[in-house]
């Protein structure tokens, strides 16, 4: 009967022991599940600070392709314009007018042309084309006759205007003077003139 009483309290003891065991096994799972649950949670919070986060990067960066892009535009505004330096940066301005001012760019053309000794014999205008912000072209074909020295005095003093001139192309045909000797040479002009 002792043997079985201790038999008794023996699996009385090895119960309670396992029947421990089983509860802190049970309580290690539901902290991991518990721990899961709150890491679970964090994340979603933080999944959406990240999803805001690169949002935002996005957005900047596409902000920096587009500064970027008008780097490149007064870059190469600046090359066309062969400015490198503030003061240069300043006086290229200066030579662009504020408005279109066409009348003045008939005189500016008639002035040169009168002082090199070269006949305007026709003008023509139209919209220029410019790929600059800020810088509008007005186009202008014309057609002059004078001799070969009058017309490389006359593109030195449309490069010498305070007004910016761009020659695009320039077509010259000579002729021959009989009996004189003389060459006379009819030119035409594709011209820019720039305003802002």
């Amino acid at each position: 009967m002792l043997d079985s009483q201790n038999t008794d309290r023996d699996n009385i003891q090895n119960g309670g022991k396992h029947l421990q065991k089983s509860f802190s096994m049970m309580l290690g799972v539901l902290l991991v599940l518990a721990a899961l649950a709150g890491y679970l949670f964090y994340l979603k919070g933080v999944s959406s600070e990240v999803d805001s986060l690169k949002n935002e990067i996005k957005v900047g960066s596409e902000r920096v392709t587009l500064l970027k892009a008008e780097l490149d535009n007064y870059k190469e505004t600046e090359s066309i314009l062969n400015v490198t330096s503030d003061v240069a940066k300043e006086l290229a301005l200066s030579a662009i007018p504020l408005r279109l001012e066409q009348d003045e760019i008939i005189r500016d053309v008639m002035t040169i042309s009168r002082s090199n000794d070269i006949e305007l014999n026709s003008i023509s205008f139209s919209k220029g084309s410019t790929e600059h912000e800020g810088v509008n072209s007005l186009r202008i074909n014309a057609g002059f006759e004078g001799n070969y020295p009058d017309l490389i005095a006359f593109l030195r003093g449309l490069e010498s205007n305070e007004r910016f001139f761009r020659v695009n192309s320039t077509s010259v045909q000579v002729q021959n003077s009989d009996g004189v000797g003389l060459s006379r040479v009819m030119f035409s002009l594709s011209i820019e003139a720039y305003f802002q």
